[in-house]
C-alpha cells in the first residue's frame, strides 16, 4: 500500500484541516477560503471532510478541484492552492513541500466468480496494466481476453507511476 498525503508550501499561510479548529477556538480568524488541488483519487474524501467542516465553521469556504498530483504540487508551490492533494511519495527534489500523510491506500483487484484464476502475482498484474499480457490463458485462466478497467488515466502513467 502507498501513502496519499496532503501538502502545504512552507512559505504559504496555510492552515489544514487539524489547524483550522485550533484558529477558530482561540478567537483568531482563520481564512475565508482554503483552496485544495490535486489527486483525484483523494478528491472524493477531502471534498466530504471539506463539506463537513464548512457545515460547522460557516465562515469558511473550502474549495477541493482535482486535476491530479502534480497539479496539487503545482498548485502549491505557485500559491493557487493552500493545500495539495498528492497521492504517491514525495520525490527527493520536492522535499522542501510540507508533507502530511493523510491515508493509505490499497489497490483491489476484483475478477467475476466464475473466472477459474487463484491469484496473480506482482508481475502479472503490471502485465495486465502494461498491456503485455492481454489473454487469461496467459496467466493460467481459460482462453480469453482480459478486460483491464481502471480510472481513466494516460498509460503512461501506468508505466512510470511517479508521474503521477
Amino acid at each position: 500500500m502507498s501513502r496519499v498525503w496532503m501538502v502545504a508550501a512552507p512559505a504559504a499561510v496555510c492552515a489544514a484541516f487539524f489547524g483550522l479548529t485550533s484558529l477558530h477556538s482561540r478567537g483568531r480568524a482563520a481564512p475565508e477560503r482554503i483552496v485544495i488541488t490535486g489527486s483525484s483519487t483523494i478528491a472524493p474524501l477531502v471534498s466530504e471532510m471539506a463539506r463537513r467542516f464548512e457545515h460547522r465553521h460557516p465562515d469558511l469556504r473550502i474549495d477541493v478541484q482535482a486535476g491530479g498530483s502534480s497539479r496539487g504540487l503545482a498548485d502549491t508551490r505557485q500559491g493557487l492552492a493552500q493545500i495539495g492533494m498528492v497521492s504517491r511519495d514525495p520525490l527527493a527534489h520536492e522535499e522542501a513541500l510540507q508533507w502530511h500523510p493523510l491515508a493509505r491506500d490499497g489497490v483491489c483487484l476484483i475478477v467475476h466468480r466464475d473466472n477459474p484464476i487463484d491469484g496473480l502475482s506482482d508481475e502479472q498484474v503490471r502485465g495486465i496494466y502494461t498491456g503485455r499480457l492481454t489473454r487469461w490463458d496467459e496467466v493460467g485462466g481459460e482462453r480469453a481476453p482480459i478486460t483491464a478497467v481502471t480510472k481513466a488515466v494516460p498509460r503512461s502513467k501506468y508505466l512510470n507511476p511517479t508521474s503521477a
